[in-house]
């Protein structure tokens, strides 16, 4: 009896690893079919492609830039994975307002994008409609060479340093606010350590969005989308959650890739 009810557990092990693997698999190449050709597949090759704070990334960490894309692209779709395997579904309204708030954000993206391309042709159609002289070696002013090469010193006016040397040194300008100042006057507040008072790189601005809007509108725009819906199984198990995830790494590699390419 012990060996009969030994052989019986090993069987259903076996038949349980089995449809485990059956269904990782079939979650793996359902969710990267449902990826391919959705709207956030689309969205990150658009995001790794162009910045909405830079513009298109065509500077020395474009590279970085597309890894923080891939990032914030993939975490968005495992995050919909976890909340649709806790019953994120069942909550009233969660699409619609999703679909409303995603549509409002590309579309201000998408005609920004635009008006930036309309700026980029234009400027393009004025440097080419350039007016260019005929035998003046491209000069469209028409300046004769002599004129362009001669400097301040063959000029026959010259500065007379010694016209202002009776007049006493003028006081620095912060000298002159200091003492302005009367009584009471409060002094202005400056930053100690300069944080608050320089102007934010460009830079560091694009590094953080490169993360964070395919993070919060990979997220949005996933709602009814192929992918999402493919996920809807009647009996999420934690084998069809992680090979969902699974399926959506390559798919958003794939998408990063044509838009680094692009």
């Amino acid at each position: 009896k012990g060996s009969s009810q030994d052989a019986c557990l090993t069987r259903d092990g076996t038949i349980t690893m089995r449809t485990n693997g059956a269904m990782l698999g079939h979650a793996v190449l359902r969710s990267f079919l449902g990826e391919v050709g959705d709207k956030t597949f689309f969205l990150s090759i658009v995001l790794t492609a162009w910045c909405p704070w830079g513009g298109i990334r065509r500077d020395e960490e474009h590279l970085f830039q597309t890894l923080l894309v891939f990032a914030g692209g993939l975490v968005a779709l495992v995050l919909r994975v976890v909340f649709e395997s806790v019953g994120w579904s069942t909550f009233p309204f969660r699409d619609s307002v999703f679909e409303a708030s995603s549509f409002i954000v590309l579309m201000i993206l998408g005609m920004k994008a635009k008006l930036e391309l309309d700026r980029a042709d234009a400027h393009e159609q004025g440097s080419k409609r350039l007016p260019k002289a005929e035998g003046d070696g491209g000069n469209p002013f028409n300046v004769k060479a002599e004129d362009m090469e001669k400097t301040p010193a063959d000029d026959d006016a010259k500065w007379n340093v010694g016209a202002f040397s009776a007049i006493a040194p003028g006081v620095a300008v912060a000298e002159q606010e200091q003492q302005a100042q009367g009584y009471g006057a409060i002094p202005l507040a400056t930053s100690a350590d300069g944080v608050f008072s320089e102007r934010i790189s460009d830079k560091l601005v694009s590094h953080i969005l490169a993360f964070l809007v395919p993070l919060v509108l990979g997220f949005a725009v996933e709602a009814e989308d192929k992918s999402d819906v493919a996920l809807m199984a009647p009996h999420m198990t934690t084998a069809t959650a992680f090979g969902a995830c699974l399926g959506f790494l390559p798919a958003v590699l794939v998408a990063v890739g044509i838009g680094y390419i692009a």
